[in-house]
């Protein structure tokens, strides 16, 4: 099946922003912790990206994260270790911060034209 794509002068804006997390070291050492073998430094690379609330201001970001960051610790680390046995129990704001690299892009885009579908 061919994949349909927008053209670039009708690629639409979606009502969304998107969050994207990039573990640190600390959270790398908690997931080697938990692995037998080594993580590929590859897999170390990517990123995770979060379409959140439309948010138009770097203060409006700031507060998305004060509000929501437990929910996204906890997704980061229920990759790594579905039964949540063996993540931090005390998690602060400032420890989110230890853990991850925020990027906020206050527009996102979407170039396909097939529907976007969610997967649980």
């Amino acid at each position: 099946m061919k994949i349909k794509r927008y053209t670039a002068e009708k690629i639409p804006t979606i009502n969304r922003s998107v969050l994207i997390v990039e573990n640190k070291a600390i959270f790398w050492e908690w997931a080697d912790s938990l692995e037998e073998g080594d993580i590929p430094a590859d897999q170390k690379k990517e990123r995770s990206a979060y379409l959140i609330d439309e948010l138009l201001s770097v203060d409006e970001y700031e507060d998305y994260i004060k509000k929501h960051f437990d929910t996204i610790f906890q997704s980061q680390l229920i990759e790594w270790d579905a039964e949540m046995e063996n993540i931090p129990k005390e998690r602060s704001l400032e420890l989110f911060h230890e853990w991850f690299h925020c990027e906020f892009a206050s527009m996102a885009m979407d170039t396909l034209q097939e529907p976007l579908n969610k997967i649980f």
